[in-house]
């Protein structure tokens, strides 16, 4: 099973940090329907490391999205055939999405313990680090042969169970 992995390398210090994005997080809806938890790298405060942390897009994203979609993007419908995804089930998603952005009223969480108090990690090359100020540099994303993480969160992003 492969993970989505960017490795980060602290130079001064000669330290390495990794996060691990998962392709099985979900939020559990009211109505026990699933959607997928954007992820996004950030810097924990609460775990005092370089974690996988919800990304909130905002809703007017997620609308232009939808409105791509319905308007034919042919790229996009591309991609979803190549992942054996249908622009219905798309549409569906997306439709589900804004409707439970538009009723979530907590900031993004750490997605390991839960802490609000997170910052996004910057995409570019190097940045400096956001607890030390040392300089990181950031590997490119790549798939690592790893366990997988399987677990479910409230609408909220509340840890509902764990998985394996």
């Amino acid at each position: 099973m492969g993970r989505g992995l960017i490795e980060y390398s602290l130079p001064k210090s000669g330290r390495k940090e990794a996060i691990a994005f998962s392709a099985y997080l979900n939020y559990r809806l009211a109505d026990g329907s699933l959607i997928h938890v954007d992820q996004q790298a950030a810097w924990c405060k609460g775990c005092d490391k370089f974690v996988v942390a919800e990304y909130l897009p905002e809703v007017k994203e997620l609308e232009k999205s939808l409105a791509d979609l319905l308007a034919g993007d042919v790229k996009r419908v591309q991609r979803l055939d190549f992942v054996g995804r249908t622009a219905a089930e798309e549409t569906d998603q997306l439709s589900r999405r804004i409707e439970w952005r538009r009723n979530r009223s907590s900031p993004p969480r750490c997605l390991e313990c839960g802490s609000r108090k997170i910052t996004p990690l910057p995409s570019d090359e190097e940045f400096a680090h956001p607890a030390t100020g040392e300089k990181v540099i950031m590997g490119s994303m790549v798939f690592a042969d790893m366990d997988w993480w399987d677990a479910e969160f409230s609408p909220e992003g509340e840890k509902l169970n764990a998985g394996p």
